[in-house]
């Protein structure tokens, strides 16, 4: 929405709510629907519950004309404290979890490719073709190579 003299050119419209106790969220557009509403692809993961497994990372469509469901319900040995979807894809999703573990998740094939990066992680992020990501961690960042899918 941009400003004009300071002032909006659009108000922002209210789409969808949950209520949830939210650790990590991401957002990526996905094609119209066909009644023309625009969709896009939400994953979120809550936050744990003391001695109860980690909640699964869940992946649900949102439209603006209010729809919602839920795609994918992916079940996690760590707790996940980060997420992004990759560069313009709906399909692939990375995460970084607590126990320094990154994953890349191809939703439409249901494989998975982990590597761990540091118990120390902080930020983690993908670059746009998917081969390189850096990772925070104290007072210095890394650039490694990025979990690959196997395909056969």
């Amino acid at each position: 929405y941009s400003l004009k003299d300071g002032e909006l050119l659009q108000r922002p419209e209210h789409v969808f709510a949950m209520p949830k106790s939210i650790a990590g969220i991401a957002i990526q557009q996905a094609a119209p629907t066909p009644n023309s509403a625009l969709q896009c692809y939400l994953a979120m993961v809550e936050q744990p519950c003391l001695g109860q497994e980690p909640p699964p990372i869940e992946i649900h469509s949102v439209t603006t004309d209010r729809c919602h469901n839920i795609l994918y319900r992916l079940t996690v040995g760590c707790q996940c404290c980060s997420l992004r979807f990759c560069h313009n894809l709906v399909t692939q999703l990375f995460s970084g979890h607590t126990d320094g573990t990154s994953v890349l998740y191809d939703l439409e094939r249901k494989r998975t490719a982990e590597q761990h990066v540091s118990r120390r992680m902080g930020s983690l992020s993908i670059a746009a073709d998917r081969q390189i990501i850096v990772s925070t961690e104290l007072h210095c960042f890394s650039i490694l190579s990025a979990p690959q899918h196997r395909y056969t």
